[in-house]
């Protein structure tokens, strides 16, 4: 492998690692809110504004290694992040469709 490969994923290791603690940092805040009595999904918006500037493949890529490392279990809210308002989607003709 090339020396430039190498650089390559260096970097792509390195943003990863920075999405996963922008994630992690959003969780714990969010964690906090709900401690104090608010949903989780009503403050996911953080979490959808992360996902929309860093994609959703190398969102969930993070979401996941930061499961893997903190052993969390709502990996599916975490990757389902979106701002409350926003329906989920579903299939063409399906409750929760878009």
């Amino acid at each position: 492998m090339s020396a430039l490969a190498h650089t390559g994923i260096g970097i792509l290791r390195a943003r990863q690692g920075r999405y996963v603690e922008a994630i992690r940092h959003q969780i714990v805040a969010l964690s906090k809110r709900s401690a104090q009595g608010e949903s989780f999904r009503e403050n996911a918006e953080e979490l959808y504004e992360i996902r929309v500037r860093i994609g959703r493949k190398a969102f969930a890529d993070a979401a996941r290694t930061l499961v893997n490392e903190d052993s969390m279990t709502n990996l599916t809210e975490i990757l389902d992040a979106r701002p409350p308002d926003t329906p989920s989607r579903g299939l063409p003709g399906r409750p929760g469709s878009v």
